[in-house]
């Protein structure tokens, strides 16, 4: 209770943070903060006229016949993992990143990784409103479904992200890791494919998929703008969104003791 209590203690602070971090990220660059919100329309771009126009992919078919134009299906899936990967990537950096603060007695470094990831939210409520509002044109979205999913995404990366920043802190090397891990974890899940490719061969590894916290958050999501059965929130009795909040829970708790075990430790180490 401890963590919830700081940051709702440090809120305004967070925010203020949050804020200047964002800037600071594009402070060299002439067209300045700018630049946070094109390189997702760029990455988003390049992704949809290589998957539509140069491979060919055709618009989707959900598991009840309903058609779905691909531009849809793609910007919902993909708008998640941007955000998913992008604060993967720089809340992990986060306390290194900060040193100057973490060397600093007063300053409560537990906020560092919530500030950073407030700053990428910024872009992700950005990309998250676009993506929304192209896909508006094609169909009516389940907006109960949508906020839910971005709480979870929320909730989901604060705990993993508290967790990846503490041990990158620790061990220099973590950062080629997390970003192999960021590899592996695009192709396993189902962004740029449909899951229901495996259904069709290996029914159990399409269960074993889903049970992946990344596929949760992406395969919900993507289907708050496409599908019109049972979303995977509910599927199976609510077991994939069991397993994804014990899974969440368990990597917060985890996250945390590692955090505080060694937060003190994080001065002498940078």
């Amino acid at each position: 209770m401890g963590f919830f209590k700081t940051v709702f203690t440090n809120k305004r602070l967070i925010w203020q943070m949050a804020k200047n971090d964002f800037r600071n990220k594009f402070s060299a660059t002439s067209l300045g903060s700018v630049w946070g919100f094109i390189n997702p329309l760029f990455f988003m771009g390049i992704y949809f006229l290589i998957f539509y126009f140069v491979l060919g992919s055709g618009d989707m078919i959900t598991p009840s016949g309903k058609n779905v134009s691909f531009i849809v299906w793609f910007l919902s899936g993909f708008a998640m993992w941007l955000f998913i990967s992008d604060s993967l990537a720089s809340v992990s950096q986060s306390v290194r990143g900060y040193s100057y603060l973490v060397k600093k007695t007063v300053f409560n470094i537990d906020i560092i990784p919530v500030f950073s990831l407030v700053s990428n939210g910024i872009v992700a409520v950005f990309v998250f409103s676009l993506s929304m509002l192209i896909c508006f044109f094609y169909t009516i979205p389940n907006f109960l479904i949508i906020i839910y999913m971005i709480f979870c995404a929320f909730v989901f990366m604060m705990s993993l992200t508290r967790l990846t920043a503490a041990l990158t802190t620790l061990i220099p090397d973590m950062t080629s890791i997390i970003s192999i891990f960021t590899q592996m974890i695009f192709w396993f899940t189902a962004i740029l494919w449909d899951i229901k490719i495996i259904d069709t061969k290996i029914e159990i590894l399409g269960k074993i998929l889903r049970c992946s916290p990344f596929t949760y958050l992406v395969y919900g999501y993507r289907q708050a703008f496409t599908e019109d059965l049972t979303p995977i929130i509910t599927e199976n009795h609510g077991l994939y969104t069991i397993v994804f909040w014990f899974l969440t829970i368990l990597i917060f708790l985890y996250g945390n003791y590692v955090f505080n075990k060694h937060k003190s430790d994080f001065a002498d180490i940078l």
